[in-house]
């Protein structure tokens, strides 16, 4: 599965749960202890979009989240938007 996949997986599973679908733990992570929580959050974000750059230039779809609606959508390279049904 590549990250794109797994974090399709992840909000489709957030937002029908309404929360983060697994226990959260920073309790022996190296990671946490080496970097601060604004660094975290920078990595998390530059990550995010190299990934939506990536799939822009290749014409993929991008799972977004619409915080009006309260909806997953995918956005296409031509602007329109499909939401996920429940």
């Amino acid at each position: 599965m590549n990250m794109s996949t797994a974090f399709n997986v992840f909000l489709r599973k957030a937002v029908s749960e309404d929360a983060i679908p697994f226990p959260v733990s920073t309790k022996n992570s190296r990671f946490i202890a080496d970097y601060s929580e604004d660094e975290i959050t920078k990595a998390f974000q530059d990550a995010v979009q190299r990934e939506i750059m990536m799939k822009k230039q290749k014409g993929i779809p991008i799972a977004r989240y619409d915080g009006e609606t309260k909806k997953a959508y995918l956005e296409y390279p031509d602007g329109m938007r499909e939401y996920a049904k429940k």
